[in-house]
């Protein structure tokens, strides 16, 4: 089944503003970067056969 996508950071909520979901929400594009900007990214794609979590760092 085709999966849902989540993005996190720090494995919280992430404000989109200057923030960018593309190509199906797999693509998480973040202009005029920051250094609050910074950490860990985490991309979790999940249907009902279970989920799967990428870190982005």
């Amino acid at each position: 089944p085709t999966p849902s996508i989540k993005w996190t950071k720090d494995w919280e909520e992430i404000s989109m503003t200057g923030k960018k979901l593309e190509n199906f929400n797999k693509t998480l594009r973040i202009k005029n970067i920051s250094m609050d900007d910074g950490g860990d990214y985490i991309c979790t794609a999940s249907n009902r056969m279970g989920s799967l979590d990428h870190v982005i760092t």
